[in-house]
């Protein structure tokens, strides 16, 4: 038994490494190894909790039918009844209720697992995410913000999320726009480089067409389109989850005047 789950623990850690939205098949082969660890140990509530991740993000990237939000679930109610007290089992069931759209439990399970002992980084940017989403967009910046003041090296994601943050806080205050595109340039990787993470060129594309950077967001806009050539506003609209009806609307007209084809 114990052997199995060593096993398990190996499996779970090799499906966090494999985990990829660049492509169908990075994205698969993590949920397929989550899956495995979840079955060689029944009592693991992380590998569940992050094979429910997995599944909803197939179901988000178009990948993946109406199924995968169900499997999705009903493994990450199973992940936190196995482990309460897992701040990754809390955060992934937040994750499934914000795609649902059910904006209070999200935000209750995202603070509670960012309010329990061991809660990562990722956890608590994924919750400011949740806040952004559900109207809170000040409250999502400053998390953001902290966690990145505390950390020597700043992931790129955690730039991209302050930037889309910051973007949408432009709506009322055009300088945060600007403050947007300064966080995109700080990343570490460049639009040309092929691990460039393939949304934030959408990101990119908004922000510079929204400061009138009409060249640079064409060119953005069409590198995001030979990486995702599937991408099209009525994906856009169908995978974002905004709680007020205002801000879903400044995102997708951004993206129509970006250049997203319909």
């Amino acid at each position: 038994m114990a052997g199995m789950k060593d096993e398990a623990l190996d499996v779970y850690k090799a499906a966090r490494q494999a985990y990829s939205l660049q492509s169908p098949r990075g994205l698969f082969r993590s949920r397929d190894l989550f899956r495995r660890s979840a079955e060689l140990d029944a009592t693991f509530g992380k590998s569940r909790a992050l094979l429910a991740y997995t599944l909803v993000q197939s179901w988000l990237q178009g990948w993946s039918g109406d199924e995968a939000m169900v499997e999705a679930g009903d493994l990450a109610k199973e992940a936190v009844r196995l482990a309460p007290d897992e701040p990754t089992t809390n955060a992934q069931l937040g994750f499934y209720y914000l795609n649902k759209r059910h904006f209070a439990a999200a935000l209750d399970y995202y603070r509670r697992a960012t309010a329990l002992p061991g809660a990562s980084d990722e956890s608590k940017v994924d919750h400011a995410e949740a806040e952004i989403y559900a109207g809170n967009i000040q409250i999502g910046i400053d998390i953001i913000r902290a966690v990145m003041k505390d950390r020597p090296d700043v992931p790129d994601w955690h730039r991209w999320d302050l930037a889309w943050g910051l973007y949408l806080k432009g709506r009322e205050d055009s300088g945060a726009t600007k403050e947007a595109l300064a966080e995109l340039d700080r990343m570490t990787l460049k639009p040309e480089d092929p691990d460039y993470l393939v949304d934030c060129l959408l990101q990119r594309a908004l922000v510079e067409s929204k400061l009138g950077l009409g060249k640079q967001a064409e060119a953005h806009m069409e590198l995001f389109l030979q990486r995702r050539n599937d991408w099209t506003l009525w994906r856009e609209q169908r995978s974002v989850k905004f709680k007020r009806p205002v801000d879903e609307l400044y995102w997708l007209d951004g993206c129509r005047a970006a250049g997203l084809p319909a």
